[in-house]
């Protein structure tokens, strides 16, 4: 970890996962609907996790305060409190122990990232972002891994963007429009 993560991050226990913190850092900058669809993730994930945790008998590491306080906290003093989905989505995740989270913090970070990178360019192209798309670059990254979702996102705006933008999707960097 960088001395700068470890300063700016040194009270949740998610942020044992630099992974994680900037998944949860870049949902916070996005709207509602691209929310529920990354928590609808998490969801998905997690339980899959869980089950797996329970056929082979996984003992979860996360402290009895650390998920007390996620479970019953009524404050509403995170970003993501006021939706019950997303309340769901993050207290599935530090419910699992802390291989499973980073494991899963691995598996979707591609994902928001890929996702992040198709918006950029659609700010850069002056579009709307289509839903259908985020969930087929999602589903994509999920099941083919990050470079067939690079190839899908730069299949989507194959007439619409320039070469040197192409390029700078393939190459995976987050901003389509910097240098």
């Amino acid at each position: 970890m960088t001395e700068e993560f470890e300063r700016r991050h040194t009270r949740r226990h998610y942020d044992e996962e630099p992974k994680c913190t900037e998944i949860i850092e870049r949902m916070a900058l996005m709207d509602s609907a691209l929310q529920t669809v990354v928590g609808q993730l998490i969801i998905g994930i997690a339980d899959k996790i869980r089950s797996q945790q329970k056929l082979s008998g996984s003992i979860k590491d996360v402290s009895a305060g650390a998920l007390i306080a996620v479970m019953t906290s009524k404050d509403q003093r995170r970003w993501y409190d006021g939706n019950p989905l997303l309340q769901k989505a993050f207290k599935n995740f530090y419910s699992l122990n802390r291989v499973a989270r980073t494991a899963l913090s691995f598996k979707i970070h591609e994902s928001v990232h890929l996702v992040q990178l198709y918006l950029d360019v659609c700010e850069n192209q002056g579009q709307e972002y289509v839903m259908k798309d985020v969930k087929r670059i999602f589903d994509t990254s999920f099941k083919e891994g990050g470079e067939e979702g690079k190839t899908l996102i730069a299949k989507l705006f194959a007439k619409s963007m320039d070469t040197p933008t192409k390029t700078r999707v393939q190459e995976g960097m987050i901003r389509a429009d910097d240098d």
